[in-house]
């Protein structure tokens, strides 16, 4: 009986996994189900559309078929900067000290050592991103995301990111749109958590 009652749960969890997998279809392969799911998550919770959300996650991570050592090693998926407040945040691992690529004037890329966050899990750092870093006032105070959270549009997420000073790339805004056009992102943005388990949907 034992014996029997362990194949069943070892078939029910390949279903699972590969249900899961088939939900994902046509987005990179290291976008996981539990990376869109936390992405809808925040989205319900804090506004913050998961459309744009994701196309960050395959702009700031994406090399590939798949992710840059940050966001696989540390889990950083953002690419977020450290800060000593930060050390106290269940979802913090601690720091990490990476070489990265600035554009502060355009066209022009310096190369400089910064400190990043490390995280405990993917989905920690998605969750991270709205219950913490967003809501600086740099971010939660621009009108252009309040916008975003209002109208639940990727697009002007993006926008807001761009001008609260979230990268240091020109063209940001641009790649972070050919992104959602690529990957049919937008639709993140109309879904509820539970929808993400409904073939419907």
């Amino acid at each position: 009986a034992l014996l029997v009652g362990q194949i069943i749960s070892a078939l029910f969890g390949f279903w699972d996994a590969e249900d899961k997998k088939r939900s994902m279809e046509g987005l990179p392969p290291y976008i996981t189900y539990e990376m869109v799911e936390a992405a809808l998550e925040c989205q319900e919770e804090y506004g913050h559309p998961a459309g744009c959300t994701i196309a960050q996650i395959i702009q700031e991570s994406g090399q590939g078929d798949r992710m840059s050592q940050l966001a696989e090693r540390d889990h950083n998926l953002f690419g977020m900067k450290w800060w000593s407040g930060y050390a106290g945040c269940p979802e913090v691992a601690g720091k990490a000290n990476w070489a990265t690529s600035e554009e502060y004037v355009p066209g022009e890329h310096t190369q400089i050592t910064a400190s990043f966050i490390r995280f405990t899990g993917d989905a920690e750092c998605i969750r991270f991103r709205s219950r913490v870093f967003l809501q600086a006032e740099r971010y939660s105070g621009n009108a252009l995301i309040r916008e975003a959270i209002e109208r639940h549009d990727s697009d002007r997420m993006a926008e807001g990111l761009k001008d609260a000073g979230w990268a240091t790339d020109s063209a940001y805004v641009e790649k972070l749109k050919a992104v959602m056009d690529r990957y049919g992102l937008r639709a993140f943005d109309a879904m509820a958590p539970g929808d993400l388990a409904n073939p419907s949907a």
